[in-house]
């Protein structure tokens, strides 16, 4: 009897470890499959992203561009010319605007006078223009 006893305690004391052994393996699993599921959505979202190849692709046109215009940077800089400044452009904008203006009152003056010319008198414009010298275009 003793030693049912003692089989007994034993048998009971390895149900309990191996209880508490499963408890374990059952937390571990959790916590395995939690890091599964969050492996799975992150690769989830690499798979809505650009491939490496591409973006390796898209690094060497933009290297390649780059240089392009350095090389152009350099043409200009080489080529004597002076780079002006944003305000310095504007400037300049707006006198070649103004210049435009006067260059068209200067023209429809000019027609006008040609105009008033061949009204009074009997020459044909194309020989009014050869006989003043004048250059249209």
């Amino acid at each position: 009897m003793a030693l049912q006893n003692e089989d007994i305690v034993n048998t009971k004391t390895n149900v309990r470890n191996l209880d508490e052994k499963i408890i374990l393996s059952k937390a571990e699993l959790n916590r395995i499959s939690q890091e599964n599921l969050k492996m799975e959505s992150q690769l989830k979202s690499y798979g809505d992203k650009v491939p490496v190849i591409e973006l390796e692709n898209r690094i060497k046109s933009v290297q390649d561009e780059i240089k392009d215009l350095k090389t152009r940077i350099n043409s200009f800089k080489s080529a004597n010319t002076r780079v002006i400044s944003k305000e310095e452009r504007q400037k300049a904008d707006k006198e070649l605007e103004k210049y435009a203006k006067k260059l068209k009152t200067f023209r429809r003056i000019g027609k006008e006078m040609i105009a008033a010319i061949l009204e009074n008198s009997n020459i044909k414009k194309k020989d009014l223009i050869e006989d003043l010298c004048l250059v249209l275009d």
